[in-house]
């Protein structure tokens, strides 16, 4: 049975900043940034009702207009929803035993993260500021599977073009915000 989950990023007006979570678990996430999220309950209508509740309840703020962009699965054992919306960062508090830290869009690299958000952070910036891809689904092989066919170089490429103009629409670079999370 497969376990389902959603995770949002919540960035900042001006795109430079992002809301994510340092996770105490499951252990391998421990002590990583992640976006902000959780599994999608019986009781949820929906997996944006899934994001719309674990951020107020990890974050301590409702979000509305959260936007679905991409899914990651492996067949038969997980699926995760993700999300985007911009707002105010200023409202955010830690409401349980995980922080909220605002970093950076920019500066993702200099932390230790969940190895999908380097790509996932620029995906949804991508998205806010042109709408596209207007939505990416990837499902990871089976561990036990070897892929059929390997990533093409062109994919390889168009992706390091997408991360490059993310990176480089601004020219400041940003540490992590910590007043208030």
């Amino acid at each position: 049975m497969s376990t389902e989950y959603v995770v949002g990023f919540l960035f900042s007006e001006d795109l430079e900043w992002v809301a994510l979570i340092r996770k105490a678990r499951p252990e391998w996430q421990a002590g990583l940034l992640n976006g902000i999220g959780g599994h999608i309950e019986n009781t949820d209508e929906s997996p944006l009702h899934a994001m719309r509740r674990e951020f107020k309840e990890e974050a301590g703020v409702y979000v509305e207009d959260w936007q679905h962009y991409a899914r990651l699965s492996e067949n038969g054992q997980f699926t995760v929803d993700f999300f985007y919306a911009s707002g105010d960062l200023g409202e955010l508090r830690t409401t349980t035993d995980e922080s909220i830290v605002v970093i950076g869009v920019n500066t993702l690299d200099t932390y230790k993260i969940v190895e999908n958000v380097s790509w996932l952070v620029p995906l949804a910036v991508d998205c806010l500021v042109d709408g596209r891809p207007g939505f990416a689904e990837i499902t990871y092989p089976s561990k036990n599977n070897v892929l059929p066919n390997p990533v093409s170089s062109d994919l390889t490429e168009k992706i390091g073009e997408v991360l490059n103009n993310v990176a480089s629409s601004s020219a400041a670079s940003h540490g992590e915000r910590s007043e208030g999370w």
